[in-house]
């Protein structure tokens, strides 16, 4: 029986933290990172924020961000950071965050009208 009230009181205190770190994750804070090399401006704000953030630096490092301004949550300050740049972000757990190239969209073949395909050279009997 204690072992149990164990467990869940311990239960209790990581879905706590868990919720605290969610909370801390929505909080706007004022950010301040000019447009300058994207790897540069992602560790600023790591550093700022407490986080790690993973990427391969011969991705992220050729590339320049426009930069964040304003007041923003940590993931508005990220998705401003890489406005532009073709790469999106995933959370590896609470505090680690991965910088990746931002999927294509699938593509979805096109249907030609017979019309349409008799003027590429398809014959239609």
């Amino acid at each position: 029986m204690r072992l149990s009230i164990a467990s869940a009181i311990a239960c209790l205190s990581f879905v706590g933290m868990v919720a605290a770190d969610d909370a801390t994750a929505s909080i706007r804070k004022p950010t301040n990172i000019p447009a300058e090399n994207l790897g540069s401006a992602l560790q600023s704000l790591a550093q700022e924020r407490g986080f790690q953030v993973v990427y391969l630096s011969e991705t992220v490092d050729k590339l320049k961000t426009p930069g964040a301004v304003g007041v923003f949550t940590a993931d508005e300050a990220l998705k401003q950071l890489l406005k532009g740049t073709g790469l999106s972000f995933h959370y590896l757990d609470e505090k680690t965050i991965t910088v990746v190239p931002t999927p294509l969209a699938p593509r979805v073949p096109k249907h030609e009208s017979p019309s349409a395909a008799s003027h590429s050279g398809i014959d239609f009997a």
